[in-house]
């Protein structure tokens, strides 16, 4: 999912991942790259839910993704 949000505008990020995430929810997925969008904080309350609830996730990249210089790493 890298660089999928660029062109959109803030309005449509929202519908758009949402849509993505319901299509993938029930997948097992190990890794997940979500780098490189404009997501901002409009994107991030949009992928909330499904961070929340897909389990199999070991590995999330999501740098530069316009959320600001504050980076949390958590084993």
């Amino acid at each position: 999912m890298s660089d999928m949000f660029v062109g959109r505008l803030k309005t449509e990020v929202p519908k758009s991942i949402e849509l993505i995430t319901n299509a993938i929810i029930d997948k097992e997925i190990a890794e997940l790259n979500i780098s490189d969008n404009a997501l901002g904080p409009i994107g991030v309350e949009s992928i909330e839910t499904f961070l929340k609830t897909i389990k199999p996730l070991k590995c999330l990249l999501i740098s530069n993704n316009g959320l600001g210089p504050v980076f949390v790493h958590n084993k």
